[in-house]
Protein backbone atom coordinates (compact mmCIF):
# COMPACT_ATOMS: atom_id res chain seq x y z
CA UNK A 1 0.00 0.00 0.00
CA UNK A 2 0.97 3.49 -0.48
CA UNK A 3 0.88 6.33 2.62
CA UNK A 4 2.36 9.56 3.88
CA UNK A 5 5.09 8.09 5.92
CA UNK A 6 7.08 9.20 8.15
CA UNK A 7 10.74 8.41 9.22
CA UNK A 8 13.89 9.10 11.11
CA UNK A 9 16.91 7.88 12.49
CA UNK A 10 16.83 6.14 15.78
CA UNK A 11 19.63 8.01 18.14
CA UNK A 12 18.30 7.88 21.83
CA UNK A 13 20.22 10.78 24.02
CA UNK A 14 22.61 10.03 26.64
CA UNK A 15 19.96 10.82 29.27
CA UNK A 16 17.45 8.32 28.08
CA UNK A 17 17.46 4.64 29.17
CA UNK A 18 15.62 2.59 26.70
CA UNK A 19 13.76 -0.22 28.07
CA UNK A 20 13.81 -3.43 27.21
CA UNK A 21 10.81 -3.35 25.55
CA UNK A 22 11.23 -0.06 24.09
CA UNK A 23 14.67 -1.68 21.74
CA UNK A 24 12.39 -5.07 21.19
CA UNK A 25 9.35 -3.81 19.86
CA UNK A 26 10.87 -0.28 18.18
CA UNK A 27 7.94 1.62 20.38
CA UNK A 28 9.71 4.38 22.29
CA UNK A 29 7.60 5.97 24.47
CA UNK A 30 9.07 9.87 24.13
CA UNK A 31 9.78 10.25 20.64
CA UNK A 32 11.77 13.52 21.30
CA UNK A 33 14.66 11.74 23.02
CA UNK A 34 15.27 8.76 20.87
CA UNK A 35 14.56 9.76 17.38
CA UNK A 36 16.38 12.24 14.81
CA UNK A 37 16.03 13.63 11.70
CA UNK A 38 12.44 13.19 11.18
CA UNK A 39 10.99 13.14 7.37
CA UNK A 40 8.06 12.69 5.65
CA UNK A 41 7.32 11.16 2.13
CA UNK A 42 4.88 9.36 0.24
CA UNK A 43 6.26 6.25 0.23
CA UNK A 44 5.32 2.40 0.21
CA UNK A 45 4.18 0.45 3.23
CA UNK A 46 3.50 -3.18 3.88
CA UNK A 47 -0.25 -3.83 3.16
CA UNK A 48 -2.04 -4.84 6.04
CA UNK A 49 -4.02 -8.14 6.73
CA UNK A 50 -6.54 -9.41 9.13
CA UNK A 51 -4.68 -11.83 11.70
CA UNK A 52 -7.17 -11.94 13.92
CA UNK A 53 -11.03 -13.21 13.71
CA UNK A 54 -12.16 -9.71 14.96
CA UNK A 55 -10.18 -7.78 12.25
CA UNK A 56 -11.29 -5.82 9.52
CA UNK A 57 -9.59 -4.59 6.30
CA UNK A 58 -10.61 -0.96 5.44
CA UNK A 59 -10.11 1.04 2.52
CA UNK A 60 -9.03 4.52 4.16
CA UNK A 61 -11.17 7.28 2.00
CA UNK A 62 -11.03 10.60 4.08
CA UNK A 63 -7.88 11.05 6.99
CA UNK A 64 -7.32 14.81 8.63
CA UNK A 65 -3.94 16.04 9.65
CA UNK A 66 -3.98 16.98 13.33
CA UNK A 67 -1.34 19.40 15.56
CA UNK A 68 0.50 16.51 16.43
CA UNK A 69 1.34 15.05 13.38
CA UNK A 70 3.11 19.17 12.85
CA UNK A 71 5.20 17.51 15.89
CA UNK A 72 6.15 14.46 13.95
CA UNK A 73 7.61 16.18 11.19
CA UNK A 74 9.55 19.22 13.37
CA UNK A 75 12.75 19.00 14.82
CA UNK A 76 14.41 20.61 17.84
CA UNK A 77 17.95 22.83 17.38
CA UNK A 78 19.32 19.34 18.04
CA UNK A 79 17.50 17.48 15.14
CA UNK A 80 14.49 15.30 17.56
CA UNK A 81 11.28 14.86 17.02
CA UNK A 82 9.73 17.54 18.84
CA UNK A 83 6.85 14.99 19.59
CA UNK A 84 7.11 13.91 23.16
CA UNK A 85 4.88 10.69 22.88
CA UNK A 86 5.01 7.40 21.32
CA UNK A 87 6.07 6.34 18.22
CA UNK A 88 7.91 3.99 16.36
CA UNK A 89 9.38 4.26 12.57
CA UNK A 90 8.41 4.22 9.49
CA UNK A 91 5.02 4.78 10.18
CA UNK A 92 2.12 5.99 7.93
CA UNK A 93 0.55 8.85 9.52
CA UNK A 94 -3.37 9.56 10.46
CA UNK A 95 -5.28 8.75 13.41
CA UNK A 96 -8.44 11.25 12.33
CA UNK A 97 -9.71 8.71 9.66
CA UNK A 98 -13.01 6.97 8.04
CA UNK A 99 -13.41 4.73 4.62
CA UNK A 100 -15.23 1.49 3.53
CA UNK A 101 -15.16 -2.23 5.24
CA UNK A 102 -13.83 -4.34 2.61
CA UNK A 103 -13.03 -7.55 4.51
CA UNK A 104 -13.82 -9.17 7.76
CA UNK A 105 -12.48 -11.79 9.92
CA UNK A 106 -14.76 -15.02 10.98
CA UNK A 107 -15.83 -13.98 14.01
CA UNK A 108 -16.91 -9.96 13.16
CA UNK A 109 -20.77 -9.07 14.13
CA UNK A 110 -20.62 -5.23 14.13
CA UNK A 111 -19.90 -4.23 10.32
CA UNK A 112 -19.75 -6.47 6.92
CA UNK A 113 -18.30 -5.50 3.66
CA UNK A 114 -19.60 -2.25 2.44
CA UNK A 115 -20.36 -0.46 5.15
CA UNK A 116 -18.54 3.33 6.30
CA UNK A 117 -16.68 3.01 9.35
CA UNK A 118 -14.78 5.61 11.15
CA UNK A 119 -11.55 3.99 12.88
CA UNK A 120 -10.67 4.80 16.34
CA UNK A 121 -7.02 5.41 15.89
CA UNK A 122 -6.18 4.48 20.31
CA UNK A 123 -5.77 0.28 20.85
CA UNK A 124 -5.80 -0.35 24.15
CA UNK A 125 -4.55 -3.13 26.00
CA UNK A 126 -7.90 -4.03 27.86
CA UNK A 127 -5.55 -5.21 31.53
CA UNK A 128 -3.91 -2.72 32.46
CA UNK A 129 -4.84 -0.76 35.69
CA UNK A 130 -6.11 2.11 33.47
CA UNK A 131 -8.64 0.29 31.15
CA UNK A 132 -9.93 -1.86 33.96
CA UNK A 133 -11.01 1.24 35.38
CA UNK A 134 -12.58 2.16 32.49
CA UNK A 135 -9.65 4.98 31.38
CA UNK A 136 -9.03 3.84 28.36
CA UNK A 137 -7.43 6.44 26.67
CA UNK A 138 -4.87 6.38 29.46
CA UNK A 139 -3.95 2.82 28.90
CA UNK A 140 -0.18 2.15 30.39
CA UNK A 141 0.24 -0.21 26.94
CA UNK A 142 -1.47 2.22 24.51
CA UNK A 143 -0.92 1.45 20.41
CA UNK A 144 -1.91 4.43 18.12
CA UNK A 145 -2.58 3.93 14.51
CA UNK A 146 -0.79 7.07 12.84
CA UNK A 147 1.39 6.89 15.59
CA UNK A 148 2.57 3.03 16.19
CA UNK A 149 1.28 1.45 13.82
CA UNK A 150 -0.16 2.60 10.08
CA UNK A 151 -2.61 4.71 10.18
CA UNK A 152 -5.37 6.28 7.81
CA UNK A 153 -2.98 8.71 5.56
CA UNK A 154 -2.84 5.31 3.71
CA UNK A 155 -4.61 3.61 0.95
CA UNK A 156 -5.63 0.68 3.36
CA UNK A 157 -5.54 -0.24 7.40
CA UNK A 158 -6.67 -2.73 9.50
CA UNK A 159 -9.10 -2.34 12.81
CA UNK A 160 -10.30 -4.50 15.77
CA UNK A 161 -14.22 -4.41 15.20
CA UNK A 162 -14.41 -2.89 18.53
CA UNK A 163 -12.40 0.47 16.97
CA UNK A 164 -14.78 0.69 13.89
CA UNK A 165 -17.84 3.04 14.01
CA UNK A 166 -20.34 2.62 11.43
CA UNK A 167 -21.42 5.42 9.40
CA UNK A 168 -24.89 4.17 8.03
CA UNK A 169 -27.04 6.39 9.53
CA UNK A 170 -25.04 9.54 8.40
CA UNK A 171 -24.80 8.28 5.10
CA UNK A 172 -28.01 7.68 4.81
CA UNK A 173 -29.04 11.46 6.15
CA UNK A 174 -26.23 13.40 4.04
CA UNK A 175 -25.10 10.62 1.80
CA UNK A 176 -21.87 8.83 1.24
CA UNK A 177 -19.25 11.69 0.44
CA UNK A 178 -20.27 13.88 3.66
CA UNK A 179 -20.27 10.39 5.62
CA UNK A 180 -16.58 10.13 4.88
CA UNK A 181 -15.77 13.83 6.13
CA UNK A 182 -18.15 13.40 9.34
CA UNK A 183 -16.08 10.18 9.63
CA UNK A 184 -12.35 12.07 9.75
CA UNK A 185 -13.90 14.64 12.25
CA UNK A 186 -15.31 12.51 14.95
CA UNK A 187 -11.53 11.70 16.53
CA UNK A 188 -10.95 15.10 17.66
CA UNK A 189 -14.59 15.81 18.34
CA UNK A 190 -14.50 12.71 20.62
CA UNK A 191 -11.55 14.16 22.33
CA UNK A 192 -13.53 17.14 23.18
CA UNK A 193 -16.53 15.36 24.20
CA UNK A 194 -14.41 13.35 26.47
CA UNK A 195 -13.51 16.15 28.38
CA UNK A 196 -16.71 18.22 28.66
CA UNK A 197 -18.87 14.48 29.20
CA UNK A 198 -16.98 11.82 30.33
CA UNK A 199 -14.19 13.58 32.53
CA UNK A 200 -15.85 16.73 33.33
CA UNK A 201 -19.74 15.41 33.69
CA UNK A 202 -21.11 18.22 31.21
CA UNK A 203 -23.10 20.82 32.02
CA UNK A 204 -26.88 22.22 32.60
CA UNK A 205 -28.71 23.27 29.29
CA UNK A 206 -28.74 26.86 29.07
CA UNK A 207 -25.10 27.42 30.48
CA UNK A 208 -22.18 29.73 29.65
CA UNK A 209 -19.94 28.12 28.04
CA UNK A 210 -16.34 29.54 26.65
CA UNK A 211 -13.70 27.92 24.55
CA UNK A 212 -10.57 29.30 24.44
CA UNK A 213 -9.07 28.68 20.72
CA UNK A 214 -10.63 28.16 17.83
CA UNK A 215 -8.03 24.83 16.34
CA UNK A 216 -9.74 21.89 15.39
CA UNK A 217 -10.44 20.79 19.19
CA UNK A 218 -11.83 23.96 19.95
CA UNK A 219 -13.78 24.14 17.24
CA UNK A 220 -15.10 20.76 17.69
CA UNK A 221 -16.13 21.78 21.50
CA UNK A 222 -17.71 24.79 20.07
CA UNK A 223 -19.94 22.78 18.16
CA UNK A 224 -20.57 19.95 20.49
CA UNK A 225 -21.29 23.06 23.40
CA UNK A 226 -24.01 24.91 20.87
CA UNK A 227 -25.65 21.02 20.27
CA UNK A 228 -25.50 20.30 23.95
CA UNK A 229 -27.62 23.20 24.56
CA UNK A 230 -25.26 25.72 26.26
CA UNK A 231 -27.33 29.07 26.52
CA UNK A 232 -24.19 31.00 25.43
CA UNK A 233 -20.93 29.74 23.72
CA UNK A 234 -18.36 32.75 23.92
CA UNK A 235 -14.91 32.24 21.69
CA UNK A 236 -11.43 33.25 22.15
CA UNK A 237 -9.21 33.06 19.45
CA UNK A 238 -7.15 35.92 17.79
CA UNK A 239 -7.26 34.66 13.91
CA UNK A 240 -10.37 36.20 12.08
CA UNK A 241 -10.95 33.23 9.91
CA UNK A 242 -11.13 30.79 12.74
CA UNK A 243 -13.40 33.14 14.74
CA UNK A 244 -15.90 33.16 11.73
CA UNK A 245 -16.12 29.04 11.83
CA UNK A 246 -16.62 29.62 15.44
CA UNK A 247 -19.76 31.16 14.88
CA UNK A 248 -20.52 28.88 11.73
CA UNK A 249 -20.60 25.81 14.93
CA UNK A 250 -22.78 28.03 17.20
CA UNK A 251 -20.38 30.60 19.19
CA UNK A 252 -23.07 32.97 20.01
CA UNK A 253 -20.08 35.67 20.95
CA UNK A 254 -16.31 35.87 19.54
CA UNK A 255 -13.38 38.17 20.72
CA UNK A 256 -9.63 38.99 19.53
CA UNK A 257 -8.10 38.90 22.12
CA UNK A 258 -5.28 41.30 20.66
CA UNK A 259 -7.89 43.86 20.57
CA UNK A 260 -8.26 44.11 24.27
CA UNK A 261 -8.72 42.68 27.94
CA UNK A 262 -10.42 39.20 27.68
CA UNK A 263 -11.56 40.03 31.30
CA UNK A 264 -13.07 43.67 30.46
CA UNK A 265 -14.84 41.85 27.62
CA UNK A 266 -16.13 39.18 29.83
CA UNK A 267 -17.58 42.29 32.45
CA UNK A 268 -19.18 43.81 29.20
CA UNK A 269 -21.47 40.50 28.42
CA UNK A 270 -22.34 39.41 32.35
CA UNK A 271 -20.36 37.11 32.32
CA UNK A 272 -17.97 37.36 34.92
CA UNK A 273 -18.65 35.00 37.82
CA UNK A 274 -20.93 33.41 35.48
CA UNK A 275 -19.01 30.90 33.14
CA UNK A 276 -20.16 27.56 33.84
CA UNK A 277 -17.93 25.59 32.00
CA UNK A 278 -14.43 27.21 30.84
CA UNK A 279 -12.48 25.14 27.89
CA UNK A 280 -8.42 25.55 27.06
CA UNK A 281 -8.07 24.56 23.58
CA UNK A 282 -5.08 26.39 23.58
CA UNK A 283 -2.07 24.72 24.99
CA UNK A 284 -1.55 27.79 26.38
CA UNK A 285 -2.43 27.57 30.00
CA UNK A 286 -0.34 29.89 31.54
CA UNK A 287 -1.79 32.66 29.93
CA UNK A 288 -5.14 31.29 29.32
CA UNK A 289 -5.96 29.86 32.96
CA UNK A 290 -5.26 33.49 35.01
CA UNK A 291 -7.90 34.79 32.85
CA UNK A 292 -10.76 31.86 33.21
CA UNK A 293 -10.12 32.26 37.24
CA UNK A 294 -11.64 35.12 38.62
CA UNK A 295 -14.75 35.14 35.59
CA UNK A 296 -15.47 30.97 36.68
CA UNK A 297 -18.53 30.88 38.53
CA UNK A 298 -19.59 28.90 41.43
CA UNK A 299 -19.45 25.24 41.13
CA UNK A 300 -18.17 25.95 37.51
CA UNK A 301 -15.74 23.59 35.89
CA UNK A 302 -12.47 24.25 33.94
CA UNK A 303 -11.78 21.58 30.91
CA UNK A 304 -7.86 21.20 29.82
CA UNK A 305 -7.83 19.92 26.30
CA UNK A 306 -4.84 21.58 25.07
CA UNK A 307 -1.46 20.16 25.69
CA UNK A 308 0.50 21.93 27.89
CA UNK A 309 4.21 21.14 27.04
CA UNK A 310 5.35 23.83 30.00
CA UNK A 311 3.95 23.99 34.15
CA UNK A 312 0.94 26.35 34.62
CA UNK A 313 0.40 28.18 37.48
CA UNK A 314 -3.43 28.33 39.11
CA UNK A 315 -4.40 29.75 41.79
CA UNK A 316 -6.19 27.14 43.75
CA UNK A 317 -7.63 29.08 46.65
CA UNK A 318 -9.47 30.97 44.19
CA UNK A 319 -10.94 27.57 42.50
CA UNK A 320 -11.48 26.54 45.87
CA UNK A 321 -13.83 29.51 47.43
CA UNK A 322 -15.84 29.46 44.21
CA UNK A 323 -16.63 25.56 44.43
CA UNK A 324 -14.91 24.92 41.16
CA UNK A 325 -13.21 22.09 39.83
CA UNK A 326 -10.55 21.44 36.93
CA UNK A 327 -10.73 18.05 34.38
CA UNK A 328 -8.37 16.62 32.03
CA UNK A 329 -8.59 14.20 29.40
CA UNK A 330 -6.39 13.08 27.07
CA UNK A 331 -7.62 10.83 23.63
CA UNK A 332 -10.75 9.39 22.59
CA UNK A 333 -11.73 6.31 23.64
CA UNK A 334 -14.39 6.49 26.40
CA UNK A 335 -17.31 7.15 24.17
CA UNK A 336 -16.95 9.92 22.44
CA UNK A 337 -17.45 8.32 18.59
CA UNK A 338 -21.24 6.62 18.57
CA UNK A 339 -22.60 10.02 20.63
CA UNK A 340 -21.19 12.27 18.19
CA UNK A 341 -21.67 9.83 15.27
CA UNK A 342 -25.37 9.96 16.43
CA UNK A 343 -25.49 13.42 17.10
CA UNK A 344 -24.65 13.93 13.28
CA UNK A 345 -26.76 11.43 11.93
CA UNK A 346 -29.79 12.82 13.84
CA UNK A 347 -28.60 16.56 11.91
CA UNK A 348 -28.06 18.25 15.55
CA UNK A 349 -24.25 18.87 14.52
CA UNK A 350 -22.47 18.79 11.74
CA UNK A 351 -18.43 20.13 11.96
CA UNK A 352 -17.91 19.79 8.29
CA UNK A 353 -17.29 23.44 7.73
CA UNK A 354 -14.39 23.09 9.67
CA UNK A 355 -12.91 21.05 6.58
CA UNK A 356 -11.09 23.82 4.65
CA UNK A 357 -8.95 22.34 2.19
CA UNK A 358 -8.20 18.93 0.58
CA UNK A 359 -5.42 17.38 -1.11
CA UNK A 360 -4.91 13.57 -2.71
CA UNK A 361 -2.13 11.11 -1.01
CA UNK A 362 0.00 12.18 -3.62
CA UNK A 363 0.05 15.43 -2.55
CA UNK A 364 0.45 15.06 1.11
CA UNK A 365 3.70 16.48 1.78
CA UNK A 366 2.44 19.63 0.64
CA UNK A 367 -0.95 19.18 2.57
CA UNK A 368 1.49 19.16 5.59
CA UNK A 369 2.99 22.36 4.49
CA UNK A 370 -0.20 24.05 4.37
CA UNK A 371 -0.94 22.89 7.71
CA UNK A 372 1.95 24.46 8.90
CA UNK A 373 1.28 27.93 8.73
CA UNK A 374 -1.66 27.33 11.25
CA UNK A 375 -4.21 29.32 8.95
CA UNK A 376 -6.22 25.87 8.33
CA UNK A 377 -8.77 24.49 10.44
CA UNK A 378 -8.90 20.91 9.10
CA UNK A 379 -7.53 19.81 6.42
CA UNK A 380 -8.06 16.49 4.72
CA UNK A 381 -5.95 14.02 3.13
CA UNK A 382 -8.11 11.62 0.22
CA UNK A 383 -5.70 8.54 0.37
CA UNK A 384 -7.79 7.63 -2.94
CA UNK A 385 -7.94 11.13 -4.70
CA UNK A 386 -10.46 13.88 -4.89
CA UNK A 387 -12.81 14.55 -7.70
CA UNK A 388 -14.32 17.61 -9.49
CA UNK A 389 -14.72 20.07 -7.03
CA UNK A 390 -13.87 18.20 -4.30
CA UNK A 391 -15.54 14.91 -4.72
CA UNK A 392 -13.94 11.37 -3.29
CA UNK A 393 -13.26 10.07 -6.87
Amino acid sequence: MRGLVVSAQWQPKEEYALTAEEEQSGRVKLANMVLRYPSLAVADRPDPVLSSEHDVLIRNMASGICGSDLYMVTSDDDGYMKLPAPFRVPVAIGHEYSGQVIEVGSAVTQVKPGDLVAVEAQVECGSCRACLRGLTAACEQLWDRGFTLDGGAATLSVAHERHCWPLTAVAERHGEHHAYDVGALIEPASVAYNGIVNRAGGFRPGDTVVVFGAGAIGLTAVGLASAMGAGRVLVVEPASSKRDLASTLGATETFDPTTGDVGDWFDSLGATGAIDMAIDATGAGSAVIPQIVPAIAAGGKIVSLGANMKPVEVDTIKLMFRAASVHFTLGHLGGGFPAVIAMHAAGQLDLTPMITSRFSLQDGVAAMDLAREGHHAKIIIHPHGIGHEGVIA
